[in-house]
């Protein structure tokens, strides 16, 4: 993955799930409820997560950038080159920043900058993924 960022990333690494969208929320008997099926994708992602990262999540006052690639497996009868289809990135990216509460951020509303792309993948689906500490970035300037 490349990035225009000019200082190194405190976390890389590789999430092997198919990535998937956050779904909308639900609303039943004047509850709000989300799905089952995403309710199950955020805790794999956590639990991916939880094997990657060691240390207690990010402290809260840190700003943090993300760059992510969704690899998305390609389905054979796709010719294009670039998925311009349903899942739409930024419900990708919910789902991301969602199950990373917690494990390696505070809250994702730490996160200030997000670099995002999807992509095909040449084999199954996986999850590309840097965090960056942008009050380092501040020191550097």
């Amino acid at each position: 993955m490349s990035s225009k960022w000019e200082f190194s990333p405190f976390f890389e690494g590789y999430i092997l799930i198919e990535p998937r969208a956050k779904a909308r929320p639900r609303f039943f008997r004047g509850k709000v409820y989300t799905p089952k099926e995403t309710r199950q994708y955020e805790t794999a992602l956590r639990m991916a997560l939880k094997k990657q990262w060691a240390d207690v999540p990010v402290p809260k006052d840190i700003p943090v950038g993300v760059s992510v690639v969704f690899h998305f497996t390609k389905p054979k009868s796709v010719k294009r080159d670039y998925p311009t289809v349903k899942p739409d990135l930024d419900n990708a990216q919910k789902a991301l920043l969602d199950a990373m509460n917690g494990v390696v951020l505070h809250d994702d509303c730490q996160v200030v900058r997000i670099d995002a792309q999807k992509c095909y993948s040449s084999t199954t689906g996986f999850i590309e993924l840097k965090l960056y500490r942008l009050d380092e970035l501040r020191s550097k300037l």
